[in-house]
C-alpha cells in the first residue's frame, strides 16, 4: 500500500508531511524548502508555476498570478489567471497537485491518497470544495481534518500528556479557528470550536495596505490602488510590515517614496482593533460552549502567521488569563497531525483516537418557514439523526426539504445549503404518508441524506452536493484536464518540468526529460530491529543525503557514516544513533 500523506492546505502557504519510521517529517518542495507559497502563475505559453517563483514575480506578472484561492472555495467567484477563468476548486487543485508531485519526488513512488486539513470554521460547502479540489488534483481524499484537531493529534503523539484541556487557535491567512480540546491517554476529543472563514491575516494586511495607500496619496497625489500592480505592491508591502511588527516596535514601508515612513505596533493595533475583538470573542465563545472556565485551561497554543501579531496574542491572553505557550514549530503541527492521521489510516498509532466535533448546527425548514435544529453544533461526529416528514396537501407525491447550516433563528442569517426532494410518495390524504429522512454527518464533517417511504420501505441515499458543489461529471472532467498537465521533475537538476507540450529537454539544465532506463542505482534496503531505510537516505525521514552532509537538512538527524556500504558495525552505529535521536525528540 502506498503512503498516505498529510497536507496542511493554507491560504498563504501550504505544507505536506508523511510518517517515516514512526515520526512525521515534512516533505521538501523542489526548492528544498518545507513550505510552498499558495500562489499560482500561468505564463502565456500555458506553463504553470506554483510556489515561491510565482510569489516573487507577482508584482510584475499580476495579471497572470493568483493569490488566496482558498478564500474563494465555497463561492461562485471564478479566479482569473491570465486570460482564463478557473473554478476555485480547479485553482486549489493546482496547489495540491504541486504538493503531490513534490511528495512523489521525495518518496520515489506514486502518491494517490491524502489527509487534508480544513479550518474548523469551514462550512459544508467549503469542505466539499476542498474535497473536490483534492480529487481534481489526483488524490483519493481519505479524510478532511480540522487544522486545530490535527495540531492536537501531533501534540498528543509528541508529548503524550496524561490528561489536559488545551485551547488550540489557528489564525491563518484567510481564516481563524479556536478549539477547546481535551487530551487524555491518546484520546483527542474536540469539545467546541469557533471562528470565521472570512477573517485572517490578509484582513490585517488589507488594513495596513489601505493606510499605505492613504499616505501615498497625500504625499504623491496618486492612487496606489489604481492598477493591479500597485495593489499587489501595496499588499506585499503590508504583509512585510505585519511580519516586521511581530518582532519589532516599528516597521518601515517598503514602497518607493515611502521608505522613510514608519508604522508602529500601536498604530497597527488601532487600525485592526475590530478584528482582534472578533478573535477575542471567538476564544471566549469556544470556552463557554465547552463548559470550561478559561482559567482551567492547561495549555494555550497559537498557530498561523497572524498569531504572531502582538494584539492578537494579547486578545487570547485577555480571555485565558495567561500567555500562550511558546512552541517554535507550532506552525508545522497541522501538517504533522495530518500525516499522523494518514499514518493511523495505514494501521499505525493504534492508541490514538480522534473525536471531532460538528462546527455548525444543521437545520431543516418546516412548512411554516421555521428552522428546526436537527444536529447541534459541537456534537461528536460521525453522527446520524432521523426526522419524520409528511405531506401538507392531498395527493402530494413529493416533499421538498430545505437544509441550512448555522446558529441563528433568522433564516437569512444562516448558510442555505440546498433543497432535497423526496419523491415517489403514493397519493393519499394530507398528513397520511410518512417519509423518514436521515441526516448523516461523516467523520469529514460532510452531510449525506437518506429518505425512506415508511409505507413501502423504499429507501434512497442522496449525497448532497448542494448549490455550489461540483457534479461528478464536472469533477471527472477537471481531474482529467489536470492529469493532462505535463508534470514531474528533472532527474538531473531537480527543477519542475515545463508544461509545454512535446518538451523533450529540461529548460533549466538541458538534460533529456525521459532518458533510456539504465537500471536502478538506488542503494540496498536495510531492515534491522525496527529500523528501515535505504542506503544513501536518512534512516529517520528518508531524505536523500550527500556524502558531504553530516546532518540531514530535513530533520536534523546526524547522517554520519551511512552514505556508503553498511556493514554490521555501521548498522549497529546507525541503530544507536536513531534510538538516541528519537529519545531526544520525545523529550522535546
Amino acid at each position: 500500500m502506498g503512503k498516505i500523506i498529510g497536507i496542511d492546505f493554507g491560504t498563504t502557504n501550504s505544507r505536506a508531511a508523511v510518517v517515516k519510521n514512526g515520526i512525521p517529517v515534512l516533505i521538501p518542495n523542489d526548492k528544498g524548502k518545507n513550505s510552498t507559497p499558495s500562489v499560482i502563475r500561468i505564463r502565456e505559453n500555458g506553463e504553470r508555476i506554483v510556489g515561491e517563483e510565482a510569489e516573487n514575480t507577482a508584482a510584475a506578472e499580476g495579471e497572470h498570478t493568483a493569490f488566496s484561492v482558498k478564500r474563494k472555495l465555497g463561492s461562485k467567484d471564478g479566479i482569473r489567471i491570465g486570460g482564463a477563468l478557473y473554478m476555485p476548486q480547479q485553482a486549489a487543485a493546482m496547489i495540491l497537485r504541486k504538493l503531490k508531485l513534490d511528495a512523489e519526488r521525495y518518496l520515489g513512488e506514486e502518491v494517490t491518497e491524502a489527509v487534508i486539513t480544513v479550518p474548523a470554521c469551514f462550512d459544508e460547502i467549503q469542505r466539499q470544495a476542498v474535497r473536490d479540489a483534492g480529487r481534481i488534483a489526483g488524490f483519493k481524499v481519505r479524510k478532511l481534518i480540522h487544522d486545530t484537531s490535527a495540531a492536537a493529534l501531533y501534540y498528543t503523539v509528541k508529548k503524550e500528556p496524561l490528561s489536559q484541556k488545551i485551547l488550540m487557535a489557528d489564525i491563518g491567512g484567510g481564516s481563524f479557528s479556536v478549539s477547546v480540546i481535551e487530551v487524555e491517554d491518546g484520546v483527542v476529543e474536540v469539545l467546541s470550536s469557533a471562528g470565521s472563514s472570512r477573517l485572517g491575516g490578509e484582513d490585517f494586511d488589507r488594513r495596513i495596505a489601505e493606510y499605505i495607500a492613504d499616505v501615498y496619496k497625500k504625499k504623491e497625489g496618486k492612487d496606489l490602488f489604481a492598477d493591479r500592480a500597485g495593489r499587489i505592491g501595496a499588499a506585499l508591502a503590508a504583509e512585510k510590515v505585519k511580519k516586521d511588527l511581530s518582532a519589532a516596535p516599528t516597521a518601515r514601508i517598503k514602497i518607493p517614496r515611502l521608505e522613510d515612513t514608519e508604522i508602529s505596533v500601536d498604530l497597527l493595533e488601532a487600525l485592526t482593533k475590530d478584528l482582534t475583538v472578533k478573535i477575542k470573542e471567538a476564544a471566549a465563545e469556544a470556552c463557554r460552549e465547552a463548559g470550561i472556565s478559561p482559567l482551567r485551561l492547561d495549555k494555550i497554543f497559537l498557530m498561523g502567521g497572524a498569531s504572531k501579531i502582538p494584539s492578537v496574542r494579547a486578545a487570547i491572553t485577555a480571555v485565558t488569563g495567561k500567555e500562550p505557550d511558546e512552541m517554535p514549530d507550532a506552525d508545522l503541527w497541522a501538517a504533522f497531525g495530518a500525516a499522523i492521521q494518514g499514518g493511523k489510516l495505514e494501521g499505525k498509532f493504534p492508541h490514538l483516537l480522534l473525536l471531532d466535533a460538528l462546527p455548525y448546527s444543521f437545520m431543516i425548514e418546516t412548512a411554516e418557514g421555521i428552522l428546526t435544529p436537527i444536529m447541534e453544533k459541537n456534537a461528536t461526529i460521525p453522527l446520524k439523526k432521523t426526522v419524520i416528514f409528511t405531506t401538507s396537501a392531498d395527493n402530494q407525491t413529493t416533499v421538498d426539504i430545505s437544509v441550512y447550516q448555522g446558529e441563528s433563528k433568522q433564516k437569512e442569517e444562516n448558510r442555505f445549503l440546498g433543497t432535497y426532494r423526496a419523491d415517489g410518495i403514493e397519493k393519499a390524504p394530507k398528513g397520511v404518508p410518512r417519509i423518514e429522512v436521515g441526516l448523516e454527518v461523516d467523520a469529514n464533517g460532510i452531510l449525506n441524506l437518506t429518505s425512506k417511504n415508511i409505507s413501502d420501505g423504499r429507501q434512497r441515499k442522496f449525497s448532497v452536493s448542494f448549490l455550489l458543489g461540483l457534479s461528478e461529471d464536472e469533477i471527472r472532467k477537471a481531474a482529467k484536464e489536470e492529469a493532462g498537465q505535463k508534470a514531474g521533475y528533472c532527474k538531473t537538476c531537480g527543477h519542475p518540468l515545463s508544461n509545454e507540450k512535446n518538451a523533450k529537454f529540461c529548460m533549466y539544465c538541458g538534460a533529456e526529460i525521459n532518458p533510456p532506463d539504465k537500471g536502478s542505482s538506488a542503494g540496498r534496503e536495510i531492515r534491522d530491529d525496527g529500523i528501515s531505510f535505504q542506503e544513501g537516505t536518512c534512516p529517520v525521514c528518508g531524505k536523500s543525503i550527500a556524502d558531504t552532509e553530516s546532518l540531514c537538512s530535513n530533520c536534523g538527524f546526524p547522517v554520519i557514516s551511512i552514505t556508503g556500504n553498511c556493514g554490521s558495525d555501521e548498522i549497529e552505529k546507525i541503530k544507536a544513533l536513531v534510538r538516541e535521536y528519537r529519545a531526544r525528540m520525545d523529550k522535546h
